[in-house]
């Protein structure tokens, strides 16, 4: 007795959301599962199937294009988003660095079956990168990323592999071989600029600060601290970060706190060891109490009434619990602004300024300000003068010596203009 016929049914592709159907051993990919047109794709296909009578294989079977680009990057920014999370569930900015890339290319690509996403089109996309005015580093970052993501939807089955591996052939831009700028190097921030900023930084950042001076660490790192990952059995208090720059190399990574930075650390000590010790909502709290006792005229209640009034009952955005780089470099660009007012410009309002007076105050800030990565720098030079080499590269946790000459240029310069002196 043959066996009964079914019609194939429309079932759902998990990887990339879409409805799929196949017919004569070959998939069908219908759209987003569900939607009216997957069901008009299906009703259509299975009909015109079943007119040519069932054949097994269709010996002219028309190219079916797979999922777009745009269905590829759905599911792949839910998986970034789960992925890239630290111990504690709480989300690393790596997600948010991929989302940066992915929302050009989807204005680009978005319709384009990501099957037919090769070397043409990522060197098309790596072209308006370079546009942009972005620096040869950061574009070959990006570029990887978006070769990452290939990477993924071929692991999931929504490309072929060929897909990746042809991504993979093209070559990183070579320095001094593209159009695409070198960044600007980092250079150590010097002492005065710091110690005139602190004054204008709140308690938890200035404390950052010192503490990355006197450690050399990241600024990533400086935001993460907690009592849990510090080993304080020793005269020098060791602090091992679950999160860094090279443990997903499975390298541990030491930094190491000297009394001073223990005294620091010693004033934000919490009773939850795992809790981050600079808290940013603390910093606000901290800096509302300090407008508070400043008033030169009293708090009347109607004073409060109108505070209560201004403030949402729930906003939107409320202070973290940690310090992120951003928050972090933007807290000191905005001490920086306060330390090194403009002489005429930083007096009037913003919204007064003509387009070439802000584009004035605009340069005259960018000449003043310093970011967090330049102190690592500092350490990192002072350490490599006062101690050496083998010294600076293990107090700043490099691999290879060869990272931590970067540190030796400000020594070249100091030479530089002694001998400079000696020969005039």
């Amino acid at each position: 007795m043959p066996a009964k016929f079914r019609i194939p049914s429309r079932r759902l592709h998990k990887a990339s959301g879409q409805s799929v159907v196949t017919l004569g051993g070959k998939d069908h990919y219908l759209g987003p599962h569900d939607s009216a047109e997957s069901k008009r794709k299906y009703e259509q296909l299975v009909g015109e199937w079943m007119a040519k009578g069932r054949p097994r294989h269709n010996p002219d079977p028309e190219p079916t294009p797979g999922p777009t680009v745009a269905e590829v990057m759905l599911p792949y920014r839910k998986h970034i988003h789960a992925y890239y999370r630290r111990k504690d569930g709480t989300p690393t900015g790596e997600a948010a660095n991929i989302e940066l890339v992915l929302r050009p290319l989807l204005e680009r690509f978005a319709h384009l079956p990501a099957a037919d996403f090769g070397r043409a089109q990522i060197k098309a996309f790596r072209e308006s990168l370079i546009a942009s005015n972005l620096s040869r580093p950061e574009v070959n970052r990006r570029i990887g990323y978006v070769v990452q993501m290939f990477h993924w939807a071929a692991d999931e089955g929504m490309v072929p592999a060929s897909t990746w591996h042809e991504l993979k052939c093209v070559k990183r831009l070579q320095r001094g071989r593209s159009k695409a700028p070198e960044p600007a190097e980092v250079e150590p921030v010097p002492m005065d600029r710091v110690e005139a900023t602190l004054p204008h930084l709140s308690r938890h950042v200035a404390a950052m600060v010192r503490i990355q001076l006197l450690s050399g660490c990241r600024p990533s790192e400086v935001c993460e601290i907690k009592m849990a990952d510090i080993d304080t059995s020793g005269p020098v208090w060791l602090y091992h970060p679950p999160q860094h720059k090279s443990a997903w190399r499975g390298r541990k990574r030491t930094i190491y706190l000297n009394p001073e930075a223990q005294q620091i650390i010693s004033g934000f000590i919490r009773d939850d060891p795992q809790a981050p010790l600079f808290n940013p909502a603390e910093a606000e709290a901290e800096h509302r109490a300090a407008k508070r006792a400043n008033r030169k005229t009293p708090l009347w209640p109607s004073h409060q009434r109108a505070q209560a009034l201004k403030r949402k009952r729930k906003p939107k955005r409320r202070p973290r619990d940690r310090f992120s780089d951003q928050s972090y470099h933007h807290a000191i660009h905005r001490a920086c602004d306060r330390a090194f007012p403009h002489p005429d410009l930083s007096a009037i309002p913003e919204k007064s300024l003509t387009a070439d007076q802000q584009a004035e105050l605009l340069a005259w800030r960018k000449a003043h300000r310093w970011h967090p990565h330049q102190l690592r720098h500092t350490a990192g030079t002072e350490a490599r003068r006062q101690h050496g080499l083998d010294f600076a590269q293990v107090f700043l946790g490099h691999a290879k010596a060869s990272t931590t000459e970067i540190y030796a240029k400000a020594d070249e310069a100091r030479v530089a203009r002694v001998l400079g002196l000696e020969q005039g």
